[in-house]
């Protein structure tokens, strides 16, 4: 399934996991954009939250992708299916004459 949204827009991909009890300690969730590991360090407008969704400040064109979370405890792992973004860009207008499209 595909999401359309415009640049600027706040959104946020559900990961919908849970383990045993015993082994919360031990889960690690991992995001992935169109298959590589998303690095919050330079993509500081993400962000993954206590629940495990994937929030995105201000979506950007350069943020349309399929995302994916993937879930291990160390004795089991699971991936979701792939969330397709599509984030179009907007244009605004400045001058009467000129447009700018982000």
């Amino acid at each position: 399934m595909e999401r359309v949204v415009d640049a600027t827009d706040e959104v946020e991909i559900p990961c919908d996991v849970s383990t045993d009890p015993a082994e919360a300690a031990n889960l690690v969730v991992e995001w992935r954009k169109d298959g590589q590991p998303i690095d919050f360090a330079t993509e500081t407008h993400m962000y993954v939250k206590a629940d495990h969704s994937l929030h995105i400040k201000s979506s950007k064109v350069k943020d349309t992708a399929g995302y994916t979370c993937n879930a291990s405890n160390g004795l089991d792992s699971a991936h979701s299916a792939i969330s397709q973004l599509k984030v179009k860009g907007k244009c605004i207008e400045f001058f009467k004459q000129f447009c700018l499209c982000q």
